[in-house]
């Protein structure tokens, strides 16, 4: 049963219209037994003329379809290009003139779509030419059978011509029986269509035994498909696979997911389940950018690439791929996992807030394999994507004004996009530091790196020689600056005191013709990495800190005229520090 039939068939040169306008406070019911449809629009030209089809629901119901044993379409629509013995899924398309296009659109003003049967989909569009809908409030797609499909939203857009809009203003939500597949929005364009959806201003939920919120496939030159949702939840109500997104592009096409503070969660109770599945090949690129966590529940994070198939070409070429979270990723097995050995840095842009390391500590895992040259290789690529993952830096807000901060370093990168300062993880070269510089006549005293663990990281701050505070980023990531300034007291003789912090990170590499002055007449303390002082306060005319390499050379200070201790270090030498008020032989850096 069709609750409204809408349809423009034109095969001659002038223009077909057909509009229709649904108003009063039920809206559009269709119950049927094998099959069900609230609005079935159809528009076909043959290119020497167009076809139009519009309409509107203004019933506050909005759409209802319910079919009792077979499938049910809340929304389904067609605009077709008319060609003889044409097959829309297969043939090649010829090139249609834009006044020719066949055009669909459906507007659901006030309330939302509602379906219930064996399989049932909300909105369903198979698009050669150009479709608009917009859906007020929510999609509730429910599968009643077990062993069928709940899908939100599904569009088909093909040809160089074609362009679809979609708008959802509420929720949308599919869910089956315990043997069901759901999907909230399943999404594929070629030749050169243009798919442009805003799924779910609120939100996308798929929950079945396999649940996929998002899934996209774009293929051929010119091909887009650009899909946003505030927030993913995929759920498998049989603890089997869910997949929070994929987003597949080959052959130069586009896919760009933007995703809101909801973020991506996926909770099933497979190993492969993923937050996010991206893949790119032959030349094509996928984007994605979540302004929330991703994060799965049993499996890994974020999924790059897919595993070769057996009889997949060696000489296919990878595509680009850019991820950026503003959250946290994770995964139980991994927050990030490489499927291809081929995705390299080169191809691949990670950046994040925080990721979780997996069991082997790695922030970036690898597929399991019994071929150990395949394994080789997939090791080889980690360790260059890894070590080029980007972590954002957050400033928070400790109640002072940060106008007198500054943050610069050679690694540091200014995001203008979203507004961010980013820079690789410490891996032990000046080129992944971030300065922090105060103003003159302040000094920071406290640094928070997490902002839901305060806990003062003394571990990451180092101060240079001229007394900029460097950051060091922790492997995983998570660098969220809340800091405290003090003005720096005006020294008065030996009543005078200053801080000096050493922290234990391992060994001291010094750069070339760096320089340490301890200044005489002040009383300096020694801290320790939990904020500990050893042996109290001393002074530089009392005991003096000796250097000594790891092959027994010792660096002695210089004197200068008022009595300063000086130390100059040489590039890459690798000390020890030890003096008479160290209990024991520690080991600090100093830059």
């Amino acid at each position: 049963m069709n609750g409204v039939n809408a349809s423009a068939v034109n095969s001659g040169t002038g223009s077909t219209v057909t509009n229709v306008v649904v108003n009063g406070d039920n809206g559009i019911t269709a119950v049927g037994g094998e099959e069900a449809r609230g609005i079935n629009a159809v528009a076909d030209s043959d290119g020497a003329g167009s076809a139009e089809v519009n309409v509107t629901v203004n019933g506050i119901d909005g759409v209802i379809a319910e079919a009792d044993s077979g499938v049910a379409y809340g929304i389904s629509a067609i605009a077709h290009h008319i060609e003889e013995d044409d097959n829309s899924e297969t043939d090649e398309l010829e090139e249609v003139e834009d006044n020719a296009q066949p055009k669909v659109t459906v507007k659901v003003a006030n309330g939302g779509v509602t379906v219930t049967g064996n399989s049932a989909v909300g909105v369903d569009g198979n698009i050669s030419g150009s479709a608009e809908f917009f859906v007020n409030q929510n999609v509730d797609v429910l599968s009643k059978g077990d062993g069928k499909e709940a899908t939100g939203i599904q569009i088909n857009a093909y040809g160089e011509n074609t362009e679809v809009k979609l708008d959802v203003g509420g929720v949308v939500a599919s869910e089956t029986g315990k043997n069901g597949a759901a999907f909230g929005a399943l999404l594929t364009a070629r030749d050169g269509a243009l798919l442009n959806a805003a799924i779910g201003n609120n939100g996308i939920t798929a929950a079945g035994s396999n649940a996929t919120g998002i899934y996209t496939l774009a293929s051929g030159k010119g091909t887009e498909v650009n899909v946003a949702a505030e927030g993913i939840t995929a759920e498998s109500n049989a603890n089997n696979v869910a997949h929070g997104v994929i987003l597949y592009a080959q052959d130069k096409a586009a896919v760009t997911a933007t995703i809101g503070q909801g973020g991506i969660f996926a909770d099933g109770g497979a190993e492969i389940e993923s937050g996010a599945s991206l893949a790119s090949t032959d030349g094509a690129f996928v984007s994605l950018d979540v302004a929330g966590d991703v994060t799965s529940n049993n499996g890994n994070g974020i999924v790059l690439g897919t595993e070769p198939s057996s009889d997949q070409a060696e000489e296919t070429a990878p595509g680009s791929i850019d991820v950026f979270v503003e959250g946290s990723v994770y995964g139980k097995q991994n927050g990030i996992l490489l499927n291809d050995s081929s995705l390299t840095s080169e191809n691949v842009a990670i950046t994040v807030w925080s990721t979780s390391n997996n069991t082997d500590g790695q922030i970036v895992g690898i597929r399991e394999t019994d071929n150990e040259e395949e394994k080789a290789a997939l090791n080889a690529a980690v360790g260059d994507i890894e070590s080029n993952i980007r972590y954002i830096i957050k400033i928070g807000d400790s109640g002072q004004e940060y106008d007198n901060l500054e943050i610069g370093g050679a690694a540091v990168k200014d995001d203008t996009t979203h507004g961010y300062y980013v820079a690789r993880a410490y891996d032990e070269t000046e080129a992944t530091i971030v300065s922090l510089k105060a103003v003159e006549g302040y000094q920071l005293v406290g640094v928070v790196h997490d902002d839901k663990d305060q806990t003062v990281r003394q571990d990451i701050i180092v101060q240079d020689t001229d007394g900029n505070y460097l950051l060091l980023i922790p492997h995983g990531g998570g660098l969220w600056i809340s800091v405290s300034l003090e003005k720096i007291p005006e020294p008065s003789d030996d009543s005078s005191s200053y801080e000096f912090v050493l922290m234990a990170l391992g060994r001291i590499i010094a750069n070339d013709g760096s320089v340490l002055t301890i200044y005489n007449n002040r009383t300096y303390t020694l801290a320790y990495a939990d904020g500990s002082n050893d042996n109290g306060t001393w002074k530089v005319a009392d005991s003096l800190l000796v250097f000594t390499s790891s092959a027994g050379e010792e660096i002695a200070p210089e004197r200068n005229a008022d009595g300063d201790a000086v130390y100059t270090f040489k590039a890459g030498t690798e000390f020890v520090i030890t003096s008479d008020i160290v209990n024991a032989v520690q080991s600090y850096r100093l830059f």
